[in-house]
């Protein structure tokens, strides 16, 4: 099965990392990286490509909403301060537009997975089965092993 929509595109453009650390703690290696994830993705795989055993995902809801970062603090009198930032954008033109960013990151992971890795998609209800249909496209539908409600 194929999920269509009018204007699907086969590839998209991808934005540079920013910054890419590696940090040894013990016998633990934890490696930070900013940057659009689909570029680190992209930055990732001549290292990694068919080694990584889990990812999980966690993309943005199809919300439609600027989501914000609320700081508190205090000042120095002791009042209490409150402050908001942008966090991150989940406004789509529309759901095709959120299926294609989703479909082209989840085709770069594809190439980072072992034959035995496992990939947790993290999504509602409003998009979860659409998602469920394109990773069967990326994946293979008998890739498929359980929704988790």
């Amino acid at each position: 099965m194929r999920l269509t929509w009018e204007g699907k595109r086969t590839a998209a453009p991808v934005r540079p990392v920013r910054r890419l650390a590696s940090v040894s703690r013990g016998s633990a290696n934890v490696r930070l990286v900013q940057g659009d994830n689909l570029a680190v993705l992209s930055a990732l795989l001549p290292e990694l490509r068919a080694k990584v055993t889990l990812a999980y995902l966690d993309p943005p809801f199809f919300t439609g909403r600027l989501h914000e970062k609320l700081t508190r603090g205090r000042d120095e009198a002791g009042k209490v301060l409150r402050a908001t930032s942008p966090a991150f954008d989940d406004r789509w033109s529309d759901l095709p537009s959120y299926l294609e960013s989703l479909r082209d990151r989840l085709s770069a992971l594809r190439e980072l997975l072992a034959p035995e890795g496992c990939a947790v998609v993290h999504v509602d209800t409003r998009t979860s089965h659409y998602v469920k249909v394109l990773c069967d496209e990326i994946f293979g539908d008998e890739a498929f092993a359980s929704e988790i409600v």
